[in-house]
């Protein structure tokens, strides 16, 4: 979950490996290089992690989804 205004940091990360995702509600605004996708709730999200990405909540309520990423990196 991310709260309203939360990011994944201030700036683009890129690492090794694949992400996907579903967002079970609120928005997300993910930044692959410079180009914003804005997923609600329903959509979903593949891509290599090796592209500087972020993550953020632009909206007023909660940001839930669920995360795939392999390799695993916690």
């Amino acid at each position: 979950m991310y709260a309203p205004g939360v990011s994944t940091g201030d700036e683009a990360f890129a690492y090794p490996g694949e992400q996907c995702g579903v967002v079970l509600a609120g928005v997300a605004e993910i930044t692959l290089y410079e180009t914003v996708h804005r997923l609600r709730a329903g959509d979903s999200i593949r891509f290599d992690c090796s592209v500087p990405h972020r993550i953020v909540n632009p909206g007023r309520g909660q940001l839930k989804c669920i995360w795939a990423i392999i390799p695993p990196t916690f």
